[in-house]
């Protein structure tokens, strides 16, 4: 199995349609899978896989973390969940590599241009 890229995102940001194209665009044989919900489950369209990140918030090691992690939260900053997720991410990416048995794969913060054919 080629390494798949591998995005994450919850949202639907401005930019997540251009960061999808261009990845699409440089890499038209790989596959793209993009862990997501529903806002951003429309990206489909452009010829990537989408899997709800839903799901894989339940795994004891992200259970672990959530008990042990100290959610400091700043009154006046309206993203406090988005820093918990930036590290929750990475136990959900993990869960999801092991279920589908993917050995390799590519991954960048989902606001990154991907310009390159990742072959």
């Amino acid at each position: 199995m080629r390494a798949p890229l591998i995005l994450i995102h919850y949202g639907n940001s401005s930019y997540l349609p251009y960061v999808i194209q261009l990845a699409r665009r440089s890499n038209p044989e790989k596959e793209i899978i993009l862990l997501g919900d529903e806002h951003n489950q429309y990206l489909t369209s452009f010829g990537i896989t989408h899997h709800p990140f839903g799901p894989l918030r339940d795994s004891p090691e992200l259970n672990y973390f959530n008990q042990l992690y100290p959610r400091i939260v700043n009154p006046r900053y309206p993203k406090s969940m988005w820093a918990q997720f930036v590290l929750q991410r990475w136990f959900m990416i993990n869960t999801f590599i092991k279920q589908q048995g993917i050995e390799s794969f590519w991954t960048f913060d989902s606001d990154n241009f991907i310009l390159t054919d990742l072959q």
